[in-house]
């Protein structure tokens, strides 16, 4: 019987960075250029933590997003957006998203929200398509995963050096000192930033987790929007 892999995955300006290791197996890294070859690489045997929102409300906050700021208090709680609704995927532009928005909930939409709104729409189009009882693909939050594997907030923001620094630490610890060094020449000049290689290592954390039983998942209890995507953070 093949070994099932794990993979976390963020998104990047050039498409998704996917991070990814069969059983004890080296890390390996690579570029997608949409959510749907993201998805369609991953077998039924697989596992695949995403950090992009999934399921979405018609209006109104998700519970997950509230509980993650709960979760991660000031000021790491800032990391985490609120998903937008879904009748939003449908906006052309931020104009129209702010639009939609006014009318569902009287009020408008962040220029923040709505620049992660394709990446989102993305996904959901491809996980509706390819995944929708969701048994290999599911979403994470790296700042979440971080506090959980820290036992504590990140201290510092992730742009910063020190803040590059205390999360790397917990990278190595783990996975081992020479990885990012070793995953980062491949990546480089090709639309990843650093911390994108980063926050997929936190999903992939989390992915091992999740395979191994260990993981926590907000709300405990699962909630599901009306085409059946759950609405959660897996770490």
């Amino acid at each position: 019987m093949k070994t099932p892999e794990i993979a976390g995955a963020d998104g990047c300006r050039s498409g998704w960075v996917v991070v990814r290791r069969t059983g004890s197996g080296p890390v390996q890294a690579e570029i997608l250029p949409d959510a749907t070859t993201l998805i369609r690489s991953v077998t039924p045997s697989h596992l695949l933590l995403v950090d992009v929102p999934m399921g979405l409300t018609e209006a109104g906050p998700r519970r997950a997003d509230r509980m993650a700021r709960r979760f991660l208090g000031w000021p790491r709680m800032t990391s985490v957006f609120s998903a937008p609704i879904r009748p939003v995927l449908e906006a052309k532009n931020y104009s129209d998203a702010s639009r939609v928005r006014r009318d569902v909930e009287d009020k408008g939409m962040s220029r923040q929200a709505w620049g992660i709104t394709p990446k989102i729409r993305e996904m959901d189009i491809a996980i509706r398509e390819f995944d929708p009882g969701q048994s290999m693909v599911r979403e994470g939050h790296p700042e979440v995963s971080f506090k959980a594997w820290a036992g504590n907030p990140m201290r510092n923001a992730k742009k910063k050096p020190a803040g590059r620094a205390e999360r790397e630490r917990l990278i190595a610890a783990h996975f081992g000192e020479d990885l990012i060094q070793g995953l980062w020449p491949q990546l480089r000049g090709r639309g990843v930033a650093k911390d994108d290689l980063v926050d997929a290592l936190a999903m992939l954390w989390s992915a091992e987790r999740l395979r191994g039983g260990k993981v926590q998942v907000m709300p405990p209890v699962p909630e599901y929007d009306n085409r059946g995507l759950r609405m959660e953070i897996v770490y």
